[in-house]
Formats: C-alpha cells, structure tokens, sequence
C-alpha cells in the first residue's frame, strides 16, 4: 500500500494475478481495469493489464480485446511481440478482417519463426479467406511437420491439398485427422468432402478453425463425448507433454509424475478438452506440485495456448484428484 492507503501498482497486479489464478471474471476484470487506468502507459504493468483483458473478451467481444492489444503492440515490447500480434490475428480474423489478421500472424512470425500455432492461423487464414493457396500449403506443411498429431494442423492441411487438387495425400491426411478426434463433425465432414474430390462447396471456415486453435476457449461445442477414445486421446497427448517437458529440460521423475497425474485425470473425466491445453495444464499442476517456479505465462506460451485456459484446466485437475502443492 502507498502511504496514502492506496494500492500500489504492484499491488494491483499481484491481485489480478490472484484472481487469474483462482479463475474469477469478475474480480479479474475489475482490476485490470483498474491497473490499466493507473499504470504508467507503455509499463510492463500496463502492457500486463492489457494483454490479459484482450484475452478476456477475445471471444466475446473481439473489438474491445483488439483495442487492449493496439495499446500494448503500442508499448513496443519486443519481448512479447510475438503473443501480442498472434492474439491481435485471432482478433481480427473473428472480426472478418483476413488480410489485416494474415499480416498480424507474418508479424508474429518475425518475433517468433519457429511457432507452429502462428504457421497454421496463417496458412489456415490464406487458404480460406484469401484464396492464396501455395503460401497456405507452405505454412499448414511447417506447422504439420512440428504437430503431425494436432487434429486441426492436419486437417487444415488436408483442405488446402484439397483444393490444390492434390487429393491422395489430402485423403490420407483427412483420414489421420479423423482418427485422431474421430467424434469432431468437421472433420467427418472434411473427409466426405475430400472423399467427393473437393466439390466447390468447403466444409472448413475461417471463424470455425480460428476459435479453435490459439483462442482462449477450453470447450469445444463441435466435439462429441470422447470417453470411447480415451487411450488415443490420451497418447496424443502424452506424446505432447512427455516433448516438451523433455525439452523444457525436467527430470525423468518430473516426467513421470506428469504422466501419472495425465492418466489418472483422464480416467476420471468423460471431456478434458483440448490437448494442448490439457499437456500445458498438467505440466504447470506437476510444476505447482513439485516446488519448480514455472509460471503459468511461460508455460502458456510455450504450448501455444493461453494462461486462462491452462489456469482453468488446472484448477480442474488440482479439484478432480484432490492435489495440493505440498505433495500429491
């Protein structure tokens, strides 16, 4: 507190750090709001307060989420470049602004070349709503070799193969996405598509696949139960999570403590949602267990996918087996 009694800007964003963490709206909203107003413009605190009141209202209300994003783009951070003009992409392609979402991912891509998620909302925004079908096979192909077992990278690869005429692979790549979510309607319909040879009329839009992949939602509405597919949703994600934890450098007991906790999760639950997500919030709930210090952004970032979500899934997990930091 200052001398005054007035919350310091310190203050304010260790609460609406709280409150991120504990998942309420209400609370969340009103203090960024408030660390917003009283941060110095351009700050690290006001680029915080910004970011995480885009990724409130991303799917709501994209507009407002895109004016928090401009006012921390503006900020000129190059450290977080890479998130704020992938999320200002999402923004604009629910808005319906292609062009302006496409040059958003090429700039995410400058600070970040090497991202999967930015290659495939790229190649996904060219091919279906800028008809520019050779720059979108060159980006679905890079996000496909880094993710081969993502449903939605491989059946966004398989619509562009599709419409370039390429029909064998983009059968067999339609047929893979299916057999990785084998209850997701698009997909079902994406391979009776492909199956036909590609008629005029396309089973994949922009808004569809966008809120998908790199949005905050943790649900997925097109999605049926998934509880007679646990054991190949569950090595999707392993797979994932077993990748990164290595690359993230933990040790073999780390690793195998995730797993339990992924297995054990996913024996318990009928829907678990998307698995990104799902591998992120497992890391982070083993990382909260074990004493590691990662922190939620970094985790976050590093799977592609947003802090909201994977604080969601956690809390979850935590709540379903009964978790609490001091041991398992």
């Amino acid at each position: 507190m200052s001398e005054r009694g007035q919350p310091t800007i310190r203050d304010l964003q260790q609460r609406a750090e709280r409150a991120l963490e504990a998942g309420r709206r209400a609370e969340i909203e009103r203090t960024l709001i408030e660390l917003a107003r009283e941060a110095p413009v351009g700050s690290e605190a006001a680029l915080f307060a910004h970011r995480h009141l885009a990724e409130l209202h991303l799917e709501d209300n994209p507009w407002r989420a895109a004016l928090h994003l401009r006012r921390a783009i503006d900020a000129g951070h190059p450290r977080h470049g890479d998130v704020l003009h992938a999320l200002m992409g999402l923004c604009q392609a629910l808005l319906g602004n292609y062009a302006y979402a496409a040059r958003c991912y090429r700039r995410a891509l400058s600070f970040a070349p090497g991202t999967p998620w930015y290659h495939h909302n790229l190649g996904h925004l060219l091919d279906v709503g800028l008809d520019d079908l050779v720059g979108a096979e060159h980006h679905l192909r890079v996000a496909y070799e880094q993710e081969p077992m993502h449903d939605e990278v491989v059946a966004s690869l398989a619509h562009c193969l599709a419409r370039r005429g390429k029909l064998v692979e983009a059968l067999v790549l339609a047929r893979e996405a299916l057999a990785l979510a084998p209850h997701h309607k698009e997909h079902r319909s994406l391979f009776e598509w492909v199956e036909q040879g590609a008629p005029a009329k396309r089973p994949r839009t922009v808004k569809g696949v966008m809120g998908r992949v790199g949005a905050a939602a943790s649900h997925r509405d097109d999605v049926e139960d998934v509880s007679h597919y646990e054991d190949e949703f569950a090595e999707c994600v392993a797979a994932l999570l077993v990748d990164q934890m290595i690359a993230g450098g933990f040790d073999p007991d780390d690793i195998n403590c995730a797993r339990d906790v992924l297995d054990d999760y996913i024996g318990l639950r009928d829907a678990v949602g998307r698995p990104d997500v799902l591998a992120a919030a497992v890391e982070y709930t083993v990382s909260q267990l074990r004493g590691l210090g990662l922190s939620q952004q970094n985790i976050a970032d590093r799977y592609g996918v947003t802090r909201g979500a994977v604080g969601h899934r956690s809390r979850d997990i935590r709540t379903t087996l009964s978790l609490n930091p001091s041991g398992r």
